[in-house]
């Protein structure tokens, strides 16, 4: 849930955010995109554990002192990556709620942006969270982009509640289980396919039901008298 004074203004950089510094030189510039974009394809496809930098710099048709040129290593270019895709996911989200839309509408749409992110990123992401193992980096930027977006959800709730006739819970606990709910279902749906093949046909309807599920537990699924962020 987002206000939307975020709405047709830019959206400040998050701390979590890994600066990206480009080469000075066109050709530097070039190379280092052609890098990053061969090895974000790469980590769509496999483990990150089962990825050499000689993996990467072949990928990325440069050698691998190149490579050193604009990381350290593999971990640190992960990172960057990394950060671009949770800006993708994040920047996506902000500015979905409307003023003067009834909440209903306003989950669905903040549901439904969510999970098409999700789902264009989906393999990456699949690769991110099992590197959690294995990198305090990555945890640690996976869990302060979850604080931040926490920390947004928790003070808009606080409004929300003002408006809804049922006694209110607990506003971060409230947060961390729906949106946890969510992301879980993110996860094993379109990033681990447990349930089977996906495609982008899936993400309505089930952005219908985890809307609906926040609906019922925020307001009883009976809509509020008015949004008072409005």
């Amino acid at each position: 849930m987002t206000s939307d004074s975020t709405r047709g203004t830019a959206i400040k950089a998050p701390e979590w955010m890994v600066s990206n510094v480009a080469p000075s030189t066109p050709r530097g510039k070039r190379t280092k995109e052609r890098l990053m974009q061969a090895a974000e394809e790469l980590f769509r496809t496999r483990h990150y554990k089962d990825i050499a930098v000689t993996d990467i710099a072949a990928a990325g048709k440069i050698s691998i002192g190149s490579f050193y040129r604009y990381f350290d290593n593999k971990e640190e270019l992960f990172v960057v990556l990394l950060s671009q895709v949770f800006w993708r996911l994040y920047h996506a989200t902000r500015g979905t709620w409307r003023s003067g839309d009834p909440f209903s509408v306003n989950l669905l749409r903040t549901t439904t942006t969510y999970l098409t992110a999700y789902y264009e990123n989906r393999h990456f992401l699949r690769s991110a969270l099992e590197t959690t193992a294995e990198s305090n980096r990555v945890r640690e930027m996976w869990w302060a982009v979850r604080r931040d977006l926490y920390t947004h959800m928790v003070a808009k709730l606080r409004d929300d509640q003002a408006a809804s006739s049922l006694p209110p819970l607990d506003p971060e606990i409230t947060i961390r289980a729906l949106s946890g709910m969510v992301e879980e279902y993110a996860f094993r749906t379109f990033s681990d396919e447990e349930f089977g093949p996906v495609s982008d046909a899936d993400i309505e309807p089930a952005a219908r039901v985890l809307a609906e599920i926040w609906f019922r537990t925020l307001f009883g699924g009976r809509e509020p008298e008015a949004d008072p962020a409005g």
